[in-house]
């Protein structure tokens, strides 16, 4: 249910940023298939349950498992957009060039060099994700590390801005050949962007930063939420809360300022919806900011956790890892150089003795003695573990 709710929140986005009707079907189906996980999960503890210290154990499992159905939820409202034909798509486009991480879809050319390697050597050495591959008219979402690309298939990627410039240039052929190491391609900073075919208004360019901040917010409340539960931090669990506060705040900004675009625009049934969209967009968001806000529960209240949980965040596909920085390796270098060299990692918080820095921006510095606590696909742990030769946690 943790792997389904991150993928379903990648698709719903892509659906939304690209109008497509499949990639909404898709969503519907996952919606349905965590519903019934979780029903099934409900199901089979109450089964299993004989006594008060075994409904203690499983009532861990059953608050996160209900925090990631909410997430799930949300996914599914962002994506009927597509489905009601709210539209805003200028926005839409605008938002996910914003974000930290970006979704986009990436045409193969028959002379691209990606065809050369699997897909597992493309996430490795590119620091991507591939959620879903289209090849005529057919979407994939599950394939092998060993599965070979062919010419003119259609990725859905979520990348960070470099690793995704890098990528559409492979892939449209420009680049002959792809470079062993990430590190070699980490300054490329000339962005590859599609073009809006008119520009924002100021309130729009304002609804655009605050639900960034939602989106981007939401994913790091998320994150912190999950580490909390890992390493059974209240720092971290507090981190959430106060995040809470900002998005509640951000929510219903977003929500008025999209009511001021009806004194911009002549009000008819379409803007109507539009800004419907924007609304019910922000009030997604918030819900997920909410779920993880529901995650931390446990761990301000003293409860503990169920060692299965523990293991289900750890073995999931975007786990969590938490490591100190005493490898000259991992310090000495800023935030976006640490993760940019790796590739499939991201730091989520930096401890530095009573401070901890949430989100740290790519120009932070990381000292001998920090504390890193990063989101890592299983490409990224693997490269953590043998690159830097240190214990992860």
């Amino acid at each position: 249910m943790k792997d389904l709710s991150s993928l379903i929140l990648d698709l719903a986005y892509s659906a939304v940023l690209f109008n497509d009707e499949d990639l909404y079907g898709e969503v519907q189906r996952i919606e349905h298939l965590i519903d019934h996980k979780n029903h099934m999960l409900e199901f089979n503890i109450m089964l299993a349950v004989r006594n008060v210290s075994q409904a203690e154990a499983a009532h861990s499992l059953l608050h996160v498992a209900s925090a990631a159905n909410r997430i799930s939820d949300a996914a599914a409202d962002i994506g009927s957009v597509v489905r009601r034909n709210l539209g805003f798509p200028r926005l839409i486009s605008e938002i996910m060039q914003r974000t930290a991480e970006r979704v986009a879809r990436v045409r193969i050319k028959p002379d691209s060099p990606l065809l050369r390697l699997t897909i597992f050597e493309i996430m490795y050495k590119l620091g991507t994700d591939i959620i879903a591959i289209e090849r005529q008219d057919n979407w994939l979402f599950r394939f092998s590390d060993e599965f070979e690309l062919q010419g003119d298939d259609v990725l859905l990627v979520r990348a960070s801005n470099e690793a995704m410039d890098f990528l559409r240039e492979a892939a449209a052929g420009v680049i002959e050949e792809v470079p062993r190491e990430q590190s070699e391609f980490t300054r490329r900073r000339n962005l590859i962007r599609p073009n809006l075919n008119e520009a924002l208004s100021s309130l729009e360019e304002r609804i655009v930063k605050m639900i960034t901040m939602l989106k981007d917010g939401s994913e790091v409340m998320v994150d912190l939420a999950y580490s909390s539960l890992l390493f059974g931090s209240k720092t971290l669990a507090n981190q959430v809360l106060k995040f809470e506060e900002i998005i509640d705040q951000l929510h219903i900004e977003t929500s008025i300022a999209a009511l001021d675009l009806l004194n911009e625009v002549e009000i008819d049934r379409e803007e109507r919806k539009r800004v419907y969209g924007i609304i019910r967009l922000a009030t997604s968001l918030e819900e997920i900011a909410d779920a993880a806000s529901a995650m931390v529960e446990l761990v301000i209240g003293g409860i503990d956790t169920n060692p299965l949980l523990k293991v289900i965040i750890d073995t999931s596909e975007e786990s969590i890892t938490l490591f100190e920085a005493k490898n000259p390796k991992t310090y000495g270098k800023t935030v976006g150089e640490f993760e940019l060299g790796l590739g499939g990692i991201w730091i989520v918080a930096l401890q530095r003795g009573d401070e901890l820095h949430v989100d740290p921006a790519d120009d932070f510095w990381i000292e001998k003695g920090d504390f890193l606590t990063c989101k890592v696909y299983e490409e990224g742990r693997y490269k953590i573990n043998e690159f830097l030769n240190i214990d992860t946690h």
